[in-house]
């Protein structure tokens, strides 16, 4: 792993200097997915800080793991109807009209396809060059619905595709504008979505739908607006007070908004939640000897 930019610098000689001594250059798009390769021709994200350089040999172990794709096929084999069909099992949906779970011949076919196409990224049975391609695929199909249509459904699922593509500059403006407090709630018969963050496929919406819906948005938005909230020096936290004031928000949001508010000269009190241990709390003894209070 080597560094690509230097605050405002990109270091494209470096990358053209790997390339010529024999190195073939990856980026990793998300955690949670595998090294494709770096183009020189694209535009470089603003998040994307580090690339990844291989000898030919070390690519092929990689690949032959399925951590590393060497090449980005030109085309996928999803399934028509596999997208709708995938979202049907998901939990959440049953907390909506019927409208966004059941296929319906109105919707607009450029947004099944990139929901068919999501739905192959997501089957870990598939080739990684294969997933990939989808990927890639609904990334292309959502840009061009959102610039002609954009529906909060739309926006909510291009967002969650751009950030797992390794657009997160693309995710993070499109949550922006979705988080908007002037923005219109949203009307979410209209279209079948995935949530903007991944952790809300698992979390069921209940008898409030809208707010699990804003929940997603407003936490993904302040995991990807920024390197660190750290960063934040003119912080806005009423977003972050409405996430934590709802029953999904997470104990990583809740930190963050006592650590938002510890800096700025405020001595919040920890809520109980983080002075247990939890799979997303894993450092509940902090808290639970009063947090940075005792610092």
């Amino acid at each position: 792993m080597f560094e690509l930019k230097d605050g405002n610098n990109v270091k494209i000689d470096l990358v053209s200097e790997l390339l010529h001594r024999g190195w073939r250059i990856y980026r990793l798009p998300n955690p949670d997915g595998f090294l494709v390769p770096f183009d020189l021709d694209e535009p470089v994200d603003g998040f994307e800080l580090n690339l990844f350089a291989c000898k030919p040999d070390q690519s092929a172990r990689l690949a032959h793991r399925g951590l590393l794709i060497d090449r980005v096929d030109a085309t996928h084999a999803a399934a028509n109807g596999s997208g709708l069909a995938l979202l049907q099992r998901q939990s959440f949906v049953k907390a909506f009209p019927p409208r966004s779970s059941v296929d319906a011949p109105d919707i607009d076919p450029t947004y099944l396809a990139a929901l068919d196409a999501y739905g192959l990224w997501r089957d870990g049975n598939c080739a990684p060059s294969q997933r990939y391609a989808a990927l890639t695929h609904a990334f292309q199909c959502l840009k061009q619905l959102v610039e002609t249509k954009a529906t909060a459904p739309r926006l909510a699922t291009f967002a969650r595709v751009a950030w797992e593509a390794g657009a997160r500059s693309v995710a993070a403006r499109i949550l922006a504008v979705l988080a908007d407090p002037a923005r219109p709630r949203p009307g979410l018969g209209e279209e079948p979505f995935w949530p903007a963050a991944p952790r809300f496929d698992l979390i069921d919406p209940g008898q409030q739908p809208n707010a699990w819906f804003m929940a997603a948005v407003i936490e993904q938005y302040e995991r990807l607006r920024l390197f660190s909230s750290l960063y934040d020096r003119q912080p806005d936290l009423r977003l972050l007070d409405w996430l934590c004031s709802t029953p999904f928000a997470s104990a990583e949001m809740e930190r963050r908004r006592l650590l938002v508010r510890w800096r700025g000269g405020h001595k919040p009190v920890p809520p109980p939640r983080l002075a247990k241990g939890a799979a997303d709390n894993r450092n509940a003894e902090f808290w639970r000897c009063g947090g940075p209070l005792v610092f």
